[in-house]
């Protein structure tokens, strides 16, 4: 997937692209696919305009083994241990207590922890609220579920 837009539009439209190689050939029917996308959001394309495509985005999938499972590997699940606490007001009921504080880096898959907590990343946080658990799936994803009340 290809998301494009005209040259110095602020906003861009996802093109599926084929799934193969692209080469220098296919510079005219991804044009074309794009013309056919902006005039389902449009009306009509814009003649004459350069287009450009500013991200992709690719789908990855795993072969699956007959029985269902996933070649990745199984997860044994453990609980991971939290190295630090820190004081926050929950925003939903406005009380401050002690969250644990994780390392996303260290959390392995098949880590387990309940909220409260805060998964601590260099560019961003994962705050699981207090009737909240998280897990890091097989494929390193963290996984949040709410507990039923």
């Amino acid at each position: 997937m290809a998301f494009m837009r005209y040259v110095g539009q602020g906003h861009e439209i996802p093109v599926p692209l084929p799934a193969r190689p692209l080469t220098h050939a296919d510079v005219a029917a991804v044009r074309a696919r794009y013309d056919t996308e902006y005039t389902k959001f449009y009306d009509r394309p814009v003649p004459g305009s350069d287009v450009e495509i500013m991200s992709y985005a690719v789908v990855v999938a795993t072969v699956v083994d007959d029985d269902g499972t996933s070649l990745a590997g199984e997860v044994v699940g453990s609980d991971a241990a939290a190295p630090a606490t820190r004081m926050v007001r929950d925003t939903t009921t406005g009380e401050v207590g002690a969250w644990s504080v994780y390392d996303r880096i260290a959390l392995t898959p098949g880590a387990r922890l309940a909220g409260p907590a805060i998964i601590a990343e260099e560019e961003t946080s994962t705050l699981v609220g207090p009737e909240w658990s998280a897990t890091v799936n097989s494929l390193g994803y963290i996984e949040l579920t709410r507990q039923s009340t």
